[in-house]
């Protein structure tokens, strides 16, 4: 077993990488993901220089769910070579805590608990003392909240939420946030009040997908962040991937509803000009689960028949029959799948939970002006780069501003020949 104080740093992360972290009977769940530690490299080195010249006391930094100490091994090194003795360190800067006694026991090997004061807890984070204030919160939390059956919560109950909110409450002011979580975070959803209050702070660094070249056997998409706790004032740097190529930009700290799976100075101006301009009347997009084909299937057929003569539309490709009408069966509308790739197209007919749409009433020649403008590259473009989870999202519809004659799109927003030359770039 490696020792920290005794061992090569290149020993403890050959450890960590070919052992610890490929230990699959050590997993108890799916949350149980460790992280490179080439990851947490690239994460580190994005804190500024000038936080490890801080005195002992400005230095008390917490991984909450510290597993076998990923985080704290590159830490340990970049101490070490701050001129911080073994001492200090252990007893006075780092603070380790995971409900998962086998993995503090482990923390307590590699740290040496046999010669040091270790600052190890096992406790449920979100219970964690409020007392205690940290300069630096380091974290790649757990994502699946888990029943007490052992299975997943819905992916609407995950612990990312929480975890950050607890983590603002621990943070000193001026202190950094330093996390690795899937990238729902910054999603447009009533429910996310979480996204205004990190985007109210600085902001430092923000990588969008990236990581996923450390979590190839991962579904989910990753991204990471530094934010330090202070209102945001400056412009951050934001870095990501796209169709497997980097791109790197710096964007205005600015309160957000949401941010786009793919972001830069560019976006930040169309998003300005279109989505973001309350000023602007938007589409009337609405979702209804009047019929849900799942919760409402007694109703709904794949077959036409005398018990099922009524049309709806479930996906762009798939047409089912209710035995009654819809509450919005009759008139045109414009439909926009929340499911599959972006189109829009018109019919007189209902719906399952699985469209949104444009009521037009019998006014087919308004239907289809609607839907020849949101065919437009902008309409396109503002939806892709927005769909967490891959869904295209109902509160991005309704963001849609409107515009009445498809060939003025680019002029009724201002759009630049740049920002126009970047959307038809990345709609090809």
């Amino acid at each position: 077993m490696v020792k920290i104080t005794n061992n090569s740093y290149k020993e403890i992360k050959s450890h960590y990488d070919d052992v610890l972290n490929k230990d699959r009977d050590a997993f108890k769940s799916s949350n149980d993901e460790p992280t490179p530690i080439s990851c947490v490299e690239e994460m580190i080195k994005r804190i500024p220089v000038k936080f490890w010249k801080r005195p002992l006391e400005d230095l008390k930094i917490l991984d909450p769910v510290c597993g076998n100490g990923n985080f704290h091994s590159v830490i340990y090194n970049k101490l070490i070579r701050s001129k911080f003795s073994p001492l200090n360190i252990l007893e006075n800067i780092l603070y380790f805590n995971d409900i998962d006694i086998n993995r503090t026991t482990m923390i307590n090997s590699i740290y040496e608990a046999n010669k040091y004061n270790l600052n190890v807890t096992t406790e449920n984070y979100l219970e964690y003392n409020e007392s205690q204030q940290f300069d630096l919160i380091v974290a790649n939390p757990p994502y699946a909240k888990l029943l007490p059956n052992g299975k997943r919560a819905s992916k609407n109950h995950n612990l990312i939420k929480p975890f950050l909110e607890k983590s603002l409450k621990l943070l000193k002011p001026n202190g950094y946030l330093l996390f690795l979580t899937p990238d729902n975070w910054m999603s447009y959803a009533d429910r996310n009040t979480l996204i205004k209050k990190l985007t109210s702070l600085q902001l430092l660094y923000l990588n969008i997908h990236t990581a996923k070249k450390y979590f190839k056997k991962v579904g989910s998409s990753f991204t990471w962040y530094l934010i330090k706790n202070a209102p945001g004032k400056r412009n951050f740097i934001v870095e990501g991937i796209r169709k497997g190529i980097i791109y790197k930009s710096k964007v205005k700290s600015e309160v957000r509803k949401y941010i786009p799976l793919v972001y830069n100075d560019v976006i930040q101006s169309i998003l300005h000009k279109t989505l973001d301009n309350d000023m602007l009347p938007k589409f009337k997009v609405e979702t209804s689960s009047d019929l849900h084909k799942y919760s409402n299937k007694h109703l709904i057929s794949t077959e036409q028949d005398d018990e099922h003569p009524y049309k709806l539309i479930h996906t762009p490709k798939q047409i089912v029959y209710a035995s009654r009408p819809h509450k919005y069966q009759e008139g045109y509308k414009v439909f926009i799948s929340t499911t599959s790739y972006y189109s829009a197209m018109v019919d007189n007919c209902g719906m399952t939970q699985n469209l949104a749409f444009i009521r037009c009433g019998d006014d087919i020649c308004k239907a289809h002006n609607i839907r020849d403008v949101l065919k437009h590259p902008l309409y396109k473009f503002l939806n892709d780069i927005c769909r967490w989870g891959n869904f295209n999202n109902p509160r991005i519809l309704q963001s849609f501003p409107i515009c009445d004659d498809v060939e003025s799109v680019w002029k009724k927003f201002n759009i630049s020949k740049k920002e126009q030359d970047y959307i038809n770039n990345f709609n090809i």
